[in-house]
Order: structure tokens, then C-alpha cells, then sequence
């Protein structure tokens, strides 16, 4: 009897586990419980009063019970089990996938959420969710020659007085600018344009001599 008992309670267990649709990427499998109903052997034992001959010749009457054993069910309620798959913790389905990170409240100026509570921020930020400005002049004046400026997610650079921006990060001396230098000096601005004009170099030289009036009518 408790054989019986045993192999309709391991169908009934193994008829509750299910998988559900097969997903992909980041999947777990969870126990979910149900209800389930089932019917339950039992035996009860009755005694039944009969009466037979007895005594001398057989002229009394004698009472008996006879056993009998018989079988009943009775419906009952059952907690089963059944596994699903499911996303793991920090990714969310999509269609039939688990390839989607969730980042709590997203990522900020951009950022991509590349896995649970991950921001991948783009240049000029910084922190779990993107949302701190990355201060570039910090570091090396940001490459600038003269003056940097940070901005949101960047930063820039400018030049002092009597300089121009040479490119994003250089300054070179302005000679429109520079009024006040010297002959000698201004001559010396031109060399600097010109690194090959060697005879800027020599006072005697007529192209030496051609700047210096021009810079004199200034």
C-alpha cells in the first residue's frame, strides 16, 4: 500500500515540474509553487457479526466477526512545484532574450548600460551613471599652451594677450597684434614665419633692410 502511495505522489511531483519557452542570453531557472488536487488511498477495516451453528449437535447459535478490508480515496490539495527560466538579476527580457542590462534610473549624458548597474559614459564624464563632468584642465592644463577652460563634457583652450590659437591646443605670437616691438624684434616674429630666410638674420641684407622700412611706416 505505501508503494501505491509513493508512485502516485512521484507522478503528481514529476507532472509538476514544467519548463517554460526556452530563452536566451543571461537566463536562470526559478521554482514557482501552484496548487495542484490529487486523490489519496485509504483502507478501513470493518468487522462484519455473523452466526453459525455451534454446541451440542449442533442446535446453538454462536456469534462471529469477519474482517474486511476495504479501499476508499479521498481528494486532497497539493503544493507542486514547476521550474521556469527566467532573466538572472539585473537583465530584462526582451522578446525571448535576457541580453538587456537594466541600470537603475539609466545612464546619464549618454551613457550606454552595458551590463547590471554598469554605465559605459562617453568622453568629458565620468561615475556609475555618467553624471559627473570631467574636469580635463586638471590634468596637464588639458594640453593647453596658455589657458584652458572646461566645459561641459569638454573643454577648450585660448591664448593671452598678443597670441593666437595655433591649432586646438597651441599659441603662436600674433604679428598684426604686436605694435609696440621692436625693429629687432619684429624682424624676429618674421624669422619665425619664414625659418628659412636666412638673410632676415643679416642687417645688410636687402631683404633685412626691406622689412625694417615697412616696420618703420607702422
Amino acid at each position: 500500500m505505501a508503494g501505491t502511495w509513493f508512485l502516485l505522489m512521484s507522478v503528481l511531483v514529476m507532472s509538476g515540474i514544467q519548463t517554460a519557452a526556452s530563452l536566451t542570453g543571461h537566463v536562470c531557472t526559478a521554482r514557482t509553487g501552484y496548487i495542484s488536487t490529487g486523490y489519496r488511498p485509504s483502507w478501513q477495516v470493518d468487522f462484519t457479526k455473523y452466526f453459525l451453528n455451534c454446541g451440542f449437535m449442533g442446535f446453538g447459535r454462536c456469534s462471529r466477526q469477519r474482517q474486511m478490508t476495504r479501499q476508499t480515496s479521498t481528494l486532497q490539495r497539493y503544493r507542486m512545484y514547476r521550474l521556469e527560466q527566467v532573466c538572472c538579476s539585473g537583465w530584462k527580457q526582451v522578446g525571448d532574450t535576457c541580453t538587456t542590462a537594466i541600470c537603475t534610473g539609466g545612464c546619464g549624458s549618454g551613457g550606454e548600460c552595458v551590463a547590471p548597474e554598469t554605465c559605459t559614459c562617453p568622453p568629458g564624464y565620468q561615475g556609475p551613471k555618467c553624471d559627473i563632468d570631467v574636469n580635463e584642465c586638471d590634468t596637464n592644463n588639458g594640453g593647453c599652451a596658455h589657458t584652458c577652460t572646461n566645459t561641459a563634457g569638454s573643454y577648450s583652450c585660448s591664448c593671452n594677450k598678443g597670441f593666437i590659437l595655433s591649432g586646438t591646443h597651441g599659441c603662436e605670437e600674433d604679428f598684426v597684434a604686436v605694435s609696440t616691438r621692436t625693429v629687432l624684434g619684429r624682424l624676429r616674429i618674421l624669422d619665425a614665419k619664414y625659418p628659412y630666410s636666412s638673410d632676415l638674420k643679416n642687417p645688410k641684407s636687402a631683404l633685412y633692410k626691406q622689412y625694417e622700412s615697412i616696420i618703420k611706416q607702422q
